[in-house]
């Protein structure tokens, strides 16, 4: 999907959070700190009761032997970190066979509100490996502070990413001015690398209005397109309307609004659902570009109420239980 620093079209799929796959709840620091730490977790059906760390004495009587000790601390953390990084693998495998043009990391169901940036960089080196240039992979930037933003856009950059994707800040009010300037020094410390802008007011508190959108299109090289995740087809419409002249590309954010999103002039989609049934989301697009409206539609209706489903769970839960309820 990228053509130069120009993304053209296609599907891509915003991976979910190797480090929380299956049930797996404990953070690479909990290994890292050597200091003891103790969890139970009983998530998806994944329980573990385990001491991770080195200061185990004494740890026997508080505990009531329902640890088993690690004693060779360094192999079981290797033998940890082995088995997340061929998760890891093998999804990036499965949805590139699935049929996705790109792969997403550390977007909202990427979960990089609870990565820390070591894992971020580990996890990227990871990804860019196994897709061995079969798809472009983007890099998502969540961050509040500009400063960090620009730290994870450099390093995603030296790691491999082939773009990257900035959220606007959570959490604060910042005006129009503000997030212009906020999103121009990303791209400008970046200025060979496309950014995406990522509009995602659900879950931020607010929307990127039309006119920065336009603003930051025409005056900034190198923020070249947008994920826009607002649900509202007019905002979307409107993104494309007022930048096609620059050639700026609309990838909708909304799995269920996909075809809307395509007839309104948007280039594909960043979609949860192709990490669980790629073949049904790609099967939207790839009737669509091919001029089989109905039959791109039909998809759309097919895919519908399994994503809808996901609605009652809670989120970012909802997408791993559902590849592990496809085997996944």
């Amino acid at each position: 999907p990228l053509n130069g620093n120009k993304p053209v079209s296609g599907l891509i799929c915003q991976l979910f959070g190797f480090h929380h796959h299956h049930g797996e709840i404990l953070r690479h620091q909990a290994l890292d700190a050597g200091t003891g730490y103790l969890g139970q977790f009983c998530k998806r059906g994944f329980n573990l009761v385990a001491y991770l760390g080195d200061a185990s004495a004494g740890l026997e009587n508080q505990i009531d032997n329902q640890v088993v000790f690690i004693v060779q601390k360094n192999f079981q953390q290797m033998q940890r970190r082995n088995v997340l990084v061929a998760i890891s693998r093998s999804q990036v495998d499965y949805v590139i066979d699935g049929g996705v043009s790109g792969i997403l990391l550390f977007g909202s169901n990427g979960e990089f509100y609870v990565v820390e940036e070591d894992e971020m960089e580990r996890g990227l080196k990871i990804v860019v490996d196994q897709a061995a240039g079969r798809v472009p992979v983007y890099f998502g930037i969540g961050a509040i502070s500009t400063k960090k933003c620009i730290r994870l856009a450099k390093m995603a950059v030296a790691n491999g990413a082939a773009s990257v994707s900035v959220l606007q800040p959570m959490f604060l009010k910042p005006t129009e001015t503000e997030l212009f300037t906020h999103f121009k020094a990303i791209a400008d410390a970046i200025p060979e690398t496309p950014v995406l802008l990522y509009n995602n007011p659900g879950r931020v508190g607010y929307t990127l209005s039309a006119n920065l959108v336009d603003r930051l299109a025409h005056e900034v090289p190198n923020i070249v397109g947008m994920k826009d995740t607002s649900g509202d087809i007019t905002q979307t419409s409107e993104f494309i309307r007022r930048n096609r002249d620059v050639d700026f590309k609309v990838f909708g954010g909304k799995d269920t609004l996909l075809y809307a999103s395509m007839c309104h002039g948007a280039v594909g989609g960043v979609c949860t659902a192709a990490n669980f049934m790629p073949e049904l989301i790609t099967d939207v697009y790839n009737k669509y570009v091919a001029g089989d409206l109905q039959g791109s539609l039909e998809a759309q209706f097919k895919l519908n109420p399994v994503r809808l489903s996901m609605d009652g769970a809670s989120f970012p839960v909802a997408a791993k239980d559902m590849a592990n309820l496809r085997g996944r």
